[in-house]
């Protein structure tokens, strides 16, 4: 195999050899940080008052959940947990974004004027950052403690930075 197939094979058996044991816990702690954050993200869907801003918000989960959920698996994955064992808890994660999105949708109902804008500010900033600190702190820092291709990793993430600040000038 070569080129970029390669390289995230090779990425990914590397940092299972590298990686250190698991805490216990550590995948149900991380299932509950993901589970709050896609809550959050779903309140914060729920409660837009505009198309636009739903757009927003709705492509926002849509570009990571499949990261969060891949995060999330490959957690269990180095846990040793058996699909049987996982899949009650991914399908739980996996309900958290419609759960707050109907939330959501309901509190902005409820809500008129100045309460339903505050309320939309704040869940769109609590979604925001939960991102960057699930991003920066958890995901990342897992990756870059194995000590191989420190380079492509920092490229890689530089270019995410780079592509999500270039399309918030756009969006």
């Amino acid at each position: 195999m070569s080129g970029p197939l390669a390289l995230v094979v090779d990425l990914r058996s590397a940092h299972r050899l590298a990686r250190p044991p698991l805490i216990p816990g550590e995948p149900v702690i991380l299932l509950i940080v993901l589970s709050v954050h896609s809550v959050i993200l779903g309140l914060a869907l729920g409660a837009q008052s505009a198309l636009t801003g739903a757009v927003i918000v709705f492509l926002a989960i849509v570009a990571h959940k499949g990261a969060a959920g891949f995060a999330l698996g490959v957690g269990y994955q180095r846990a040793g947990l058996t699909h049987r064992h996982a899949l009650p808890q991914l399908t739980f994660f996996s309900a958290m974004t419609p759960t707050g999105i109907v939330v959501g949708a309901g509190m902005g109902a409820a809500l008129t004027g100045r309460p339903d804008a505050l309320f939309e500010a704040i869940f769109d900033s609590l979604g925001a950052g939960t991102f960057v600190y699930i991003a920066a702190l958890d995901i990342i820092k897992t990756e870059f403690d194995s000590p191989r291709y420190h380079g492509e990793k920092w490229t890689a993430a530089a270019s995410g930075f780079a592509i999500v600040a270039i399309l918030a000038i756009w969006i």
